[in-house]
């Protein structure tokens, strides 16, 4: 048989995992603005934001996904929507959060705030009363709002919008994160205040042996075992 059904159902099940993770992060009522970061440019973070933010959606939820990298917006990429007016739009006062939003096909429960044209002082923009103010109104329409930022060590934007997140979710590279970049974006974090609810390892190779040998035959084994009864 092919290993393309299995890699997707290990794929999806990772998803699955980490929205499980997410909603048991904390005592009592789940995070509600949920922060989705890196520690470096290029390590998956707006990929985990759109598949988690689709996941989240497709349980049932009122999701809003708010690209607030406003340096290299991509979002808007992922779900092929416009760019024309967005996060930056809302802001300066241009255009109003309803009209900057956006729905996705195939997925009613699930919208999406791009970050809109480039604009100058994006660290200050993020840090401004208007954002306070509209993460905290935007609260009452969603059940989820995720929030993808820019990398943690490249600039401050992350850190400024933890005080309006409820938890932040570290996006880590597999074989590239060193022990001293992981340890100091973790400090930048618990500094401003975040919660961290957890580091993602994202493109792990499901070839390495590390992998295989012991998650592959767990994982193969478990749904092996379930094929069998309900059979």
């Amino acid at each position: 048989t092919s290993p393309i059904p299995g890699a997707w159902s290990r794929l999806a099940e990772a998803y699955r995992a980490l929205r499980t993770t997410i909603l048991l992060s904390r005592a009592g009522t789940p995070p509600q603005v949920i922060l989705i970061s890196s520690a470096k440019p290029s390590e998956g973070k707006t990929s985990i934001s759109t598949l988690e933010s689709i996941v989240f959606a497709l349980n049932g939820a009122r999701v809003l996904l708010i690209d607030s990298d406003l340096r290299r917006p991509s979002v808007h990429l992922r779900f092929r929507i416009a760019n024309k007016v967005g996060l930056t739009s809302v802001l300066t006062g241009k255009t109003s959060v309803e009209e900057a939003i956006a729905s996705v096909p195939g997925v009613p429960s699930l919208h999406v705030l791009p970050a809109g044209p480039i604009a100058p002082m994006p660290a200050e923009l993020l840090g401004s009363l208007q954002m306070q103010r509209l993460v905290e109104s935007l609260r009452a329409n969603y059940d989820f709002i995720l929030i993808d930022t820019p990398p943690v060590l490249t600039v401050t934007d992350a850190a400024v919008l933890v005080s309006i997140s409820d938890g932040v979710v570290l996006v880590l590279r597999y074989g590239q994160a060193s022990r001293n970049v992981v340890a100091r974006a973790s400090e930048i974090l618990l500094r401003s205040g975040a919660h961290l609810l957890g580091v993602v390892l994202n493109a792990v190779d499901l070839q390495s042996s590390d992998y295989a040998e012991y998650y592959g035959r767990a994982y193969n084994d478990y749904y092996q075992s379930r094929v069998d009864v309900e059979e």
